[in-house]
């Protein structure tokens, strides 16, 4: 995870996918925007703005996911920030 952000060629993005790591936020030490399970019983998938102050709404998207992944997708929705 760290690697992933020292290495970016870019100061500001936004990190999405499975990470398989359930303490993200608490590791990069910002706010959670995301409490779907989209792994079993396990937060694995985010979306996470990097360096920018973006409210984003993360909801798991509910499809029949047997024979094709063992992640349910997310979709996330950017708040305005006015």
């Amino acid at each position: 995870l760290y690697n992933i952000i020292d290495k970016s060629p870019f100061k500001k993005f936004i990190l999405i996918g499975d990470l398989n790591n359930e303490n993200v936020f608490d590791l990069l030490n910002i706010k959670s925007n995301n409490s779907c399970k989209t792994c079993e019983n396990s937060i694995l998938d985010y979306i996470i703005p990097i360096n920018y102050n973006l409210n984003i709404n993360v909801k798991k998207i509910e499809i029949e996911i047997e024979n094709t992944s063992d992640h349910y997708p997310i979709i996330g929705k950017i708040k305005s920030q006015l």
